[in-house]
């Protein structure tokens, strides 16, 4: 087995910590857009139940204005 000099292992190091480091960062970008779009899909949610409260206000305004129109009152 040839010999491998100082240099060559620090290299090698260097490379085996740069790859530990971005597997690191990577990692964590995922889980940030994992928690992005758990935050989005909340939103959403209430923004589905927020509609759902003015459709049925809607709904009662047309049902008030209906009776209006038939009784005159």
């Amino acid at each position: 087995m040839k010999n491998v000099s100082t240099g060559n292992w620090i290299t090698i190091t260097i490379v085996l910590v740069n790859i530990i480091f971005m597997v690191g960062v990577m990692s964590k970008d995922v889980l940030n857009a994992q928690e992005s779009a758990n935050t989005a899909l909340e939103m959403a949610y209430n923004n589905d139940k927020q509609i759902a409260v003015i459709e049925a206000k809607i709904e009662q305004g047309f049902e008030n204005l209906e009776h209006l129109i038939k009784n005159g009152n």
